[in-house]
């Protein structure tokens, strides 16, 4: 096959006829050649498009899938923690274990809301959100 200038190819006339085997498209004005692809090139073509957009359609899918199950549950944050009242506890000492660097009287009184009454019962599970401190 000998390759013409771009220019050239553009320019000339073509007839017709059958040229390299391959029928011309009559309906144009003979400036361009139309090539007739074959049905498996068609079929081909429409596999590779359909299975780019079926994956596309994948990695959108397990794209939103992951983004929602993040915004739902955060493991490295825990929504809250249990504290199982021992002997000798007392709303202070659990006040400084779980913020020993906050105001330790706003955190008894958050504790004190809590727990529903200033005296702690041995056993007594208190739910403590993680925004208390």
């Amino acid at each position: 096959m000998t390759m013409l200038p771009a220019f050239t190819v553009l320019t000339q006339p073509v007839a017709n006829t059958v040229s390299d085997g391959y029928p011309l498209d009559a309906s144009r004005s003979g400036d361009v050649r139309a090539v007739a692809l074959s049905p498996s090139v068609y079929r081909r073509r429409r596999f590779v498009a359909a299975a780019a957009v079926f994956l596309l359609t994948v990695v959108s899918v397990i794209g939103v899938g992951q983004a929602s199950a993040e915004r739902q549950f955060d493991p490295a944050a825990p929504q809250h923690t249990v504290i199982i009242v021992q002997p000798g506890d007392t709303l202070w000492g659990i006040a400084q274990r779980l913020a020993p660097d906050a105001d330790t009287r706003k955190t008894v009184a958050q504790l004190t809301e809590i727990a529903g009454d200033p005296n702690l019962e041995v056993g007594q599970r208190l739910l403590i959100p993680a925004s208390v401190g």
